[in-house]
């Protein structure tokens, strides 16, 4: 009995060394991250996303999207977050911009609640979405 207690008490002492071993120490700057919470959100913040080469498609033949094929991009800058109904309210009250949708009886206003105000906007057409990303200085991606 007294063997196995010795045994118990020698190893795990050595197992909880290497178990310290594995863990990261986390710097300060990871740390105030963490205490901090998420992120906030930060409207207008754009992302690079690398040149590269993806697959495009799909091979079953009754999708839309047939034929499946490679698409070799450069790199280019976009949104990181959508806009939201708030930006786009504050877009059509500056410009005094009344929406395509408005004039065939299919608004986004119509979809607007205060309490989706943080919301990705709906229902904006092309045009819409391209005069929005001209009045900042940007366009739409291209495809």
């Amino acid at each position: 009995m007294f063997r196995r207690a010795l045994c118990v008490f020698a190893i795990l002492p050595v197992f909880l060394l290497f178990n310290a071993c594995g863990r990261k120490n986390q710097t300060a700057e990871e740390k105030s991250a963490t205490e901090a919470g998420p992120a906030a959100v930060k409207p207008g913040e754009m992302v690079l996303i690398p040149a590269g080469e993806f697959i495009f498609g799909t091979n079953d033949k009754e999708s839309l999207a047939y034929p499946e094929q490679k698409i070799s991009l450069p790199a280019f800058w976009i949104d990181k977050y959508e806009v939201t109904n708030s930006q786009f309210l504050d877009f059509s009250i500056k410009t005094n911009y009344t929406g395509e949708g408005a004039k065939e009886g299919r608004d986004w206003r119509l979809f607007f609640t205060p309490d989706k105000a943080l919301f990705p906007v709906v229902y904006i057409t092309w045009n819409d979405a391209d005069a929005y990303c001209k009045s900042l200085g940007k366009r739409r991606p291209r495809y």
